[in-house]
């Protein structure tokens, strides 16, 4: 169960760090990517958290890391209320700012006995966190705020076009069932006896949003960046499951004999197979094609096909029907 927890905690931080990169090098001038970047942050903290908790050696050790979690999910549902409030065009500057407010309290209530006052063996795992007084606060706030953007994304959604519900249906699928499978690291800490067995599944409401931001435009992403994050996130998973293979190995192969931690190694093979996708044309050709024609395609399309007319218009830019003809394949293209 812990390699579960450490491999499925590593997906979420290494693919929120991707999608989050990937907006703030484009810029948060808008209030969408703003939103979504402070909303990508707090998921990064929590789950980077939930990582080194799993690895953490000693009692001590693992009450630092849990405090750190704590801080960063206590800021995701009010990062996310604010970034649904932008994506559904619901104006509650107000909501938003009681939220931050709520979540602030609460990451300084993390240093605090308030929302755990301890850890204890429970279940297998060695140190889980022991609920405090504060702890109905901190989860309550999560499980109100995050059924309040549910709301708002299916309200939208019943009232949209057939094209934005498209856009709509990864937010509300993914909102469901990644925070329900995050959901489920709470029970433990009530000493209800339910594993988190579906922790993995928080890998889909980021996935969800990332999606649905790059496959319709929804956030305004950097090309390049995204192509660049990609091969280091897809890297990095690799690097990850080879490591965990590793360590198994030579855990079972020779008990008690770890040359280097596992950190080491997952840096050492995620770099070894960042440099092979790069420099293999095989598996830059699947890449190419999986970001291209699979996941972007449809969202920078409109750049292959502005940079067409532009190369069959500019001769006859003094004729006016070939002017007119531009407008109106500037407003296709563009989606006007």
């Amino acid at each position: 169960m812990n390699a579960y927890l450490i491999a499925s905690s590593f997906c979420v931080a290494a693919i929120t760090l991707f999608f989050f990169f990937a907006v703030l090098i484009k810029g948060i001038h808008q209030q969408k990517n703003l939103s979504f970047c402070l909303f990508a942050g707090s998921v990064f903290v929590w789950s980077f958290g939930h990582l080194h908790w799993q690895l953490a050696g000693s009692e001590q050790e693992a009450i630092f890391w849990i405090r750190i979690l704590v801080m960063g999910s206590s800021l995701i549902p009010y990062s996310y209320l604010h970034f649904v409030s932008h994506f559904v065009g619901r104006k509650i500057p107000k909501f938003v700012f009681w939220g931050y407010l709520i979540g602030l309290i609460l990451c300084v209530l993390a240093w605090t006995p308030y929302i755990f006052k301890g850890v204890e063996e429970r279940m297998g795992f060695e140190y889980w966190p022991i609920a405090g007084p504060a702890f109905a606060v901190y989860f309550g706030g999560f499980a109100v705020v995050v059924g309040y953007c549910f709301f708002l994304l299916v309200d939208q959604y019943r009232k949209a076009t057939i094209k934005v519900k498209n856009q709509h249906k990864y937010l509300i699928v993914g909102t469901a069932i990644g925070f329900a499978g995050g959901g489920t690291n709470f029970p433990l800490w009530l000493n209800i006896q339910f594993p988190p067995i579906l922790h993995g599944l928080s890998i889909l409401y980021i996935l969800g949003i990332g999606y649905s931001a790059l496959r319709y435009r929804l956030l305004d992403f950097n090309e390049v960046v995204v192509r660049f994050l990609s091969l280091l996130a897809i890297a990095g998973v690799i690097g990850l499951i080879m490591a965990l293979l590793f360590n198994l190995f030579v855990g079972y192969a020779y008990p008690g004999f770890y040359p280097s931690g596992l950190t080491f190694w997952w840096a050492l093979l995620s770099g070894l197979s960042f440099v092979f996708l790069i420099i293999s044309p095989v598996a830059s050709s699947l890449f190419d094609e999986l970001v291209e024609t699979k996941l972007v395609s449809a969202g920078f399309a409109y750049r292959n096909q502005l940079r067409k007319l532009s190369d069959r218009w500019i001769p006859n830019l003094q004729n006016e029907e070939a002017a007119q003809a531009i407008v109106e394949g500037i407003y296709e293209a563009m989606r006007l």
